[in-house]
């Protein structure tokens, strides 16, 4: 995957942008050539009171940011740092476009890039799996979290568990990345250009096109070889007891 990667997490006053939802930390975790390579972490001033739940839930009180940049002293870096690369996110509808509803309170331009959606990745890459918050994914990944909802934490694990989902991809047979690709037309914004990338790199293989001598296409599905048949591996010159006394005394 030879495409820039900016994972990105937003800590803000409020969920919900317009009752005066600001932003108080951003995060960005860079991936190059399938490698984190930077860590930004910046705090910033919301000019509105921080609640009380929000202080609980990140550990930033109005004190934490008071000597901080407001928004629009910062917005200018942000935006240069995010405008020429793939922006990800854990929920990405939210941080993209909270991120981009502040840009234009501001009166700067929006972000218009390819996004990614690390949720909706993990949901098709871990179906069986009962949660898709960020630090239930990592505890099933043994990804270690220091600091859960401190925006550079999570988008450095949130990076980590991309990379781990690109892996897992990479190593999916052909012919179920050619399924993944064509169904994956309905994903969030472009999660798809995962599936989309890594079968047009992985079609450039001729050998990546043959299946290992484990796995065999049924109707259009990638399934396991049995190593044997169960019956052929049963003892039967082991006589079994028939009576309970027999049982228990054997």
């Amino acid at each position: 995957m030879k495409n820039s990667y900016a994972v990105v997490d937003l800590e803000t006053t409020n969920s919900n942008w317009h009752d005066n939802g600001r932003i108080i930390q951003f995060g960005c975790a860079l991936i190059e050539n399938g490698e984190i390579t930077h860590i930004y972490d910046q705090k910033i001033n919301p000019k509105v009171p921080i609640p009380g739940r929000i202080t609980a839930l990140t550990g930033l009180s109005d004190d934490d940011v008071k000597d901080s940049p407001t928004f629009e002293e910062v917005a200018p870096d942000i935006f240069k740092l995010l405008k020429n690369r793939v922006f990800i996110a854990h929920n990405v509808n939210f941080d993209l476009t909270f991120l981009n509803r502040e840009l234009k309170r501001i009166g700067m331009n929006q972000l218009n890039v390819k996004a990614i959606d690390t949720v909706e990745l993990s949901q098709i890459l871990f179906p069986t799996i009962s949660s898709y918050k960020l630090q239930d994914l990592t505890h099933y990944l043994s990804i270690t979290h220091k600091n859960p909802h401190s925006a550079n934490s999570d988008a450095h694990v949130t990076a980590e568990l991309f990379l781990i989902i690109l892996k897992r991809i990479q190593q999916l047979p052909i012919p179920t990345l050619q399924m993944l690709a064509k169904f994956g037309k309905n994903t969030i914004r472009e999660t798809n250009l995962v599936f989309k990338t890594i079968l047009e790199e992985r079609e450039k293989n001729s050998r990546s096109s043959v299946l290992p001598a484990y796995l065999y296409e049924k109707n259009g599905l990638i399934l396991r070889k049995k190593d044997f048949h169960v019956s052929e591996k049963i003892d039967h010159t082991t006589k079994y007891p028939q009576t309970r006394e027999a049982k228990k005394s054997y």
